[in-house]
């Protein structure tokens, strides 16, 4: 994050760009549910995740044994992926593989329901049984792209990103998170031109978020806003369109606009310690450290080993005249982080050496 002033702030933008780039979640897709005949509601992915769990249990229960009875677990495990259930959903696709071990969809979807429960090496262990069985599937080449970004092998995460676009050039999903690998590679350029093919098929506000960072990372901080202010508009409960768009606000010396992004962001996310981090750094910024105080006091007490918190509230301390408080913030940030540079010069600025 570049802010106007003062300079010993600088350092803060490492933290703080990992936490906005943690915020945006990588896109997940199901393999689809198997049609059977008859054709029921259970196979219909366009109905609501209740009626086809009802629909599936109800057909499972009338079912014989083999393919057709594993098709009808794969289903209802894609109800119930519909409905956030991952231990359902999990209990499921097993049962579907445990019917037929070729079911190569049942796999694909139990790698996504290992996925979002954090199994990661379950997930690409059931993802590489899928591709082995059906080459063609694109979600299990995205979900295992997914596991290797967040375990930081973006090149792998690439690899499987190429090629579900390979597979399915009009997959939105895919460029968009391809978009994050390359933004994570820091070549904003190649990122920009995924995340415009993303929302050219589908204009979705996270990847619209994930486009105004890359702009930002440019330094086109108003078309970064631009990004922001669209992602708002299609999604007004949006709290981390807010916090970005107060935060590129920030560098741009607009800091009552930033002040009232904050406040939505914390009007949406009230336990979120970053958010009343940085609204009560603007308004250190426009020198209304009284008003900065308590922020910077909630933050820590949502997060209590916040250094960059620690930070804020040692130069509004330093600044109402609080010194021996404010000392003590600097080294206690420091001794949580201590290349934080904001905290050396600010024990300096008060004559301390670090």
């Amino acid at each position: 994050m570049t802010l106007p002033t003062p300079p010993q702030a600088l350092p803060r933008s490492a933290a703080l760009s990992a936490f906005v780039s943690a915020c945006l979640s990588l896109g997940v897709i199901a393999a689809d549910a198997q049609t059977v005949e008859p054709k029921a509601l259970c196979a219909d992915v366009t109905k609501p995740a209740t009626d086809r769990v009802t629909a599936c249990s109800s057909l499972i229960d009338s079912s014989s044994s083999g393919p057709e009875r594993s098709s009808l677990f794969n289903n209802r495990c894609v109800a119930w992926q519909g409905q956030r259930d991952w231990e359902r959903s999990l209990a499921d696709c097993t049962e579907a593989i445990t019917l037929n071990s070729q079911n190569g969809r049942a796999y694909a979807n139990r790698c996504l329901s290992y996925y979002m429960r954090g199994e990661y090496d379950k997930a690409v262990a059931d993802c590489n049984e899928a591709i082995k069985q059906l080459p063609d599937l694109v979600g299990p080449y995205i979900n295992r792209g997914n596991i290797s970004y967040l375990r930081g092998d973006y090149d792998g995460a690439l690899k499987d990103y190429d090629e579900a676009i390979r597979l399915n050039p009009k997959n939105a999903l895919a460029y968009g998170n391809r978009g994050r690998a390359w933004t994570k590679k820091k070549d904003f350029d190649r990122a920009i031109a995924d995340f415009d093919l993303s929302l050219n098929l589908s204009p979705q506000p996270n990847n619209l978020v994930s486009r105004g960072l890359a702009w930002k990372q440019k330094d086109k901080l108003q078309l970064a806003i631009d990004d922001f202010s669209d992602a708002i508009r299609l999604n007004p409960q949006f709290a981390v369109a807010y916090f970005d768009r107060g935060w590129t606000r920030v560098a741009k010396e607009d800091l009552q606009g930033s002040l009232d992004d904050f406040d939505n962001a914390i009007r949406l996310e009230s336990g979120n310690a970053v958010y009343y981090n940085e609204r009560a750094w603007a308004l250190h910024l426009l020198g209304r450290d009284a008003d900065g105080l308590p922020d910077a006091e909630k933050a820590l007490q949502l997060r209590p080993t916040y250094a960059a918190a620690l930070d804020t509230r040692g130069h509004i301390r330093a600044k109402l005249g609080q010194r021996d408080l404010a000392i003590a913030d600097f080294k206690e940030a420091l001794a949580l982080a201590p290349d934080m540079k904001s905290s050396i010069d600010g024990l300096k600025s008060l004559g301390i050496d670090p």
